[in-house]
C-alpha cells in the first residue's frame, strides 16, 4: 500500500512525500518523492531558478524548525540522490488558445500552482478533448476551435481557484481549527473545486463521451 504524507498547511510551509516505487524486499526501503515548500523570494523574482540543484546543507536550513516524529528528516535529505528547486509561479488565464493550425495545451495554456494535482490532470484532460474534437472534424482549424471552447474556461478558472489554495483549502482549514474538518465543509469545498473543473459526478454523467474511437488497420 502507497501511502502520501502531507504536513503543514499552507503554502510556504508544507512538507509533501510519497513512494515513486515498491521496495525491492518487503520492509525495505523505497525509492521516495519529497516536497518541500518554503516562502522565499517574493512573487515574481527569481524566476530563472527553475530545476536549480540545491546543496544539502540548504535543504536541512529549510527543514529547521520542523519536528515530524515518525519520519527522519534530515535522513531523508542526506540520502536523497538529487535535490532541486522548483519555484511555485503560474499566469494569468488566457483569453484564447489557439491561433489557426496551432493552439496551446497543459501547462502552455493553463500554468497553476500544484494545488490538489489540477495542473497535470487538466493536461490529461486537454490531451482527451484535443483528440475527440480531431476525430469529430475534417478541418483542423475548426477542431481546435471546439477543443478550446470546451476547455478554455473550466482551467481558467483553477488558475484563479489555485491561488485561493484551491482543494488544498481543506488542509489549511484543519490547520486553522487545530482537526479534522467537519464532513459537510468538506464536501463543500470539494464539491466547489470540482464545478469549476467541470468533473461532477452530475456533469460526467450527463455528457457524451469524450473516447476516441479505435482506427482499424
Amino acid at each position: 500500500m502507497k501511502i502520501v504524507v502531507v504536513a503543514g498547511g499552507r503554502p510556504g510551509d508544507k512538507f509533501v512525500a510519497y513512494p515513486v516505487a515498491d521496495p525491492a524486499v518487503e520492509g525495505g526501503p523505497a525509492l521516495m518523492n519529497w516536497v518541500l515548500e518554503i516562502r522565499g523570494q517574493e512573487p515574481g523574482e527569481g524566476l530563472d531558478r527553475s530545476n536549480r540543484p540545491v546543496p544539502t546543507e540548504e535543504a536541512l536550513a529549510g527543514l529547521a524548525g520542523w519536528d515530524l516524529t515518525w519520519v527522519d528528516l534530515p535522513e531523508l535529505i542526506r540520502g536523497s540522490t538529487g535535490i532541486h528547486e522548483y519555484p511555485m509561479v503560474d499566469r494569468d488565464p488566457l483569453p484564447r488558445w489557439s491561433f489557426g493550425r496551432v493552439t496551446l495545451v497543459g501547462d502552455a495554456a493553463h500554468p497553476m500552482y500544484p494545488m490538489g494535482m489540477n495542473g497535470g490532470s487538466q493536461s490529461i484532460v486537454d490531451a482527451r478533448v484535443l483528440a475527440w474534437t480531431l476525430s469529430q472534424h475534417d478541418d483542423p482549424v475548426r477542431a481546435l476551435g471546439w477543443y478550446e471552447n470546451v476547455r478554455r474556461e473550466p482551467p481558467n478558472q483553477l488558475v484563479l481557484a489555485s491561488r485561493e489554495l484551491g482543494p488544498e483549502k481543506i488542509i489549511a482549514l484543519a490547520e486553522e481549527i487545530g482537526g479534522p474538518v467537519p464532513a459537510e465543509r468538506a464536501t463543500a469545498l470539494s464539491q466547489g473545486c470540482k464545478k469549476l473543473a467541470g468533473c461532477t459526478t452530475a456533469v460526467l454523467n450527463s455528457r457524451d463521451s469524450w473516447s476516441v474511437s479505435p482506427v482499424g488497420p
